[in-house]
């Protein structure tokens, strides 16, 4: 027995042993796809062997996976500082996050090693691109077309009660009419998208997004929805915080009638921790308009933080955040409310090109007065989205989605419940 024991143990050994010369034969040959899925098979036993990492992380580098790779690579140089290889390529992957400075830095670093010639005029190709690419002023320009098809048990947002006793000037329940209540159908979700950014240099651009976007119910006429979104303004990274100032207008039209419009301004910041870790905060300050009950119109604030991470070898990401916030009504002090609530997000990457997705929100509101109500209006809106996304080709992907909202208010006219699925497709001329 403990003959066979110890077989067993020295072949399974050796297997381990092989990882990674097999995982850099696979990279030798160009199988970076191979080699990735390889790896993966063996990470929690081998993350942190620097023969392991470095061509790990050429797979993950050549497949698109940066920050993946990135990781990869500093844990070699933790181990094995010397390591100029991995050096190089930690430079490359920077270079393609377009993170010059860190690339340039570790080019740099390479070079004062005096490499071999071929190596030295490799890391120079790399610095005359980042110099033009610091230099650059060109824009970049593009249009996607996104197509849903899905169902919603609640086109409206409506509640499904009869009937309400929520005015006071009533004394008693009345009865709603069939546009008040909860109406169900099949749609089409259409979207068009333009996107443009404008370098204005290495650290700071431009941006604008212009979207179209179209809802047509398939089994009532009503409640069809357009909805124009535009946004611009400018984003800065410094040090290594990313900060963005959009200005952005909706108008929004029901059944081909303008109904209402909103413009805001904000600011959104991401700051790394470490490595697999980002600090988030945002802000808005907008104004809400209805063209024809002003009664309704109001001035929004809010503002929030969060925290981001990657875990399991950044296949996954999650992030939470908290927010608050305030409606204020301009005329109407019961169409006004204080709010706030949680988000969360998290993304599986089942492969190279499939990804689970989970989002969540919990969200109490509180009106300002009753009004016409017999009681101040209460609300508490949850929401779950469970999707999956799977690129089929470099600019195509496909997608499936469920959602469920429940609004649960103290109110019956506002109490209202929604399940949605839907299946898309999205395509991206660059």
């Amino acid at each position: 027995m403990n003959q066979l024991f110890a077989a067993v143990f020295f072949v399974a050994a050796g297997m381990m042993g092989n990882v990674p010369e097999t995982l850099k034969g696979r990279v030798d040959a160009g199988q970076y796809k191979q080699a990735y899925e390889y790896a993966q098979q063996w990470r929690d036993d081998y993350e942190g062997v620097p023969d392991y990492d470095l061509y790990y992380g050429i797979a993950a580098l050549e497949l698109g996976y940066y920050p993946e790779a990135a990781m990869a690579f500093e844990r070699v140089l933790m181990v094995t500082p010397e390591n100029h290889r991995a050096r190089v390529e930690l430079g490359r992957v920077m270079f393609l996050m377009r993170d010059y400075s860190e690339a340039e830095q570790a080019f740099h670093d390479v070079l004062r090693a005096k490499p071999p010639a071929p190596v030295q005029h490799r890391i120079q190709i790399f610095l005359d691109n980042i110099k033009a690419r610091q230099k650059a002023r060109d824009y970049a320009m593009s249009i996607s077309l996104d197509m849903k098809a899905g169902y919603s048990s609640n086109i409206n947002s409506a509640t499904s009660a009869q009937s309400t006793s929520d005015f006071s000037f009533i004394g008693g329940s009345i009865d709603l009419f069939e546009g008040d209540r909860k109406t169900e159908s099949a749609y089409m979700d259409s979207r068009v998208r333009l996107n443009v950014t404008r370098p204005i240099n290495e650290r700071r651009l431009q941006f604008l997004t212009l979207e179209y976007q179209d809802i047509t119910n398939e089994e009532v006429d009503d409640f069809n929805i357009d909805v124009l979104n535009l946004s611009a303004g400018y984003m800065a990274n410094i040090g290594s915080s990313q900060f963005r100032f959009p200005i952005s207008y909706q108008a929004v039209s029901i059944d081909n009638e303008f109904t209402q419009s909103f413009v805001s301004i904000g600011f959104d910041s991401i700051t790394p921790l470490d490595k697999q870790s980002d600090w988030i905060n945002f802000a808005i300050l907008g104004a809400k308009r209805f063209k024809d009950d002003h009664l309704r119109d109001t001035d929004l604030a809010m503002l929030g933080t969060g925290y981001g991470r990657l875990l399991w070898g950044a296949r996954v990401k999650a992030v939470a955040s908290i927010f608050i916030g305030e409606d204020k009504a301009r005329q109407q002090d019961s169409q006004g409310n204080t709010f706030g609530g949680v988000r969360g997000a998290l993304e599986y990457r089942l492969n190279l090109d499939q990804t689970l997705y989970l989002n969540g929100l919990y969200q109490e509101a509180r009106y300002h007065n009753k009004g016409v109500f017999v009681e101040v209006r209460k609300d508490k809106i949850s929401e779950g989205i469970l999707g999956w996304r799977w690129r089929i080709a470099k600019n195509a992907s496909v997608m499936a989605e469920i959602n469920y909202t429940d609004n649960d208010s103290n109110l019956t006219l506002f109490s209202y419940d929604r399940a949605k699925s839907q299946v898309g497709f999205t395509y991206v001329f660059e």
